[in-house]
């Protein structure tokens, strides 16, 4: 079973991080408020981010499940709206999905109101199952991506479930 990318074969075993990251990480600022998070968040079709200081340092994560649970407390507005193609790349039939958009929020609060202020991190060359393993321990669907000190990506839930199909050998 191989894994395609764009310009190498990786077999199974030999898959890493590197090979599945996302390489384009959104951030956000710690002083955007809410509004603008679950705008950017919907517009990019993204469920989170990485929350950075102002010396573009990352100092925590927030997500969509964030901005629900502060509306849950009653610390602020969400409403959420069917939105077909949140999740349109997961190779998966659109008719089953029901994504969502953030279609109100709070416009008073801030991201490091809500965010989590704890980033689980991994190298570019750890293998899936130490990913895996991360993931599943921390309860969490993204980590950092590093490569010695820098951060060099982003690994999320949705880009080992993109993965799947092809190390399957089902053709999409």
């Amino acid at each position: 079973m191989k894994l395609q990318e764009k310009s190498a074969t990786v077999t199974a075993p030999d898959l890493r991080v590197r090979d599945i990251m996302q390489r384009e990480v959104v951030s956000v600022s710690m002083t955007m408020p809410l509004d603008e998070l679950a705008q950017l968040l919907t517009t990019r079709m993204i469920s989170g981010a990485p929350v950075v200081d102002e010396d573009g340092e990352v100092v925590g994560v927030v997500s969509l499940a964030d901005l629900v649970a502060n509306a849950a407390r009653g610390q602020g507005e969400a409403q959420i709206a069917s939105h077909p193609r949140y999740y349109s790349d997961a190779w998966v039939d659109e008719a089953v999905l029901d994504g969502f958009s953030v279609e109100q929020v709070s416009s008073s609060m801030l991201v490091m109101d809500i965010m989590t202020p704890v980033v689980y991190v991994v190298d570019e060359k750890d293998t899936l199952p130490r990913l895996v393993d991360l993931l599943l321990t921390a309860r969490v669907h993204r980590a950092m991506v590093t490569d010695g000190d820098s951060v060099t990506g982003i690994v999320t839930t949705m880009d080992l479930i993109r993965a799947i199909p092809t190390l399957m050998g089902v053709p999409r």
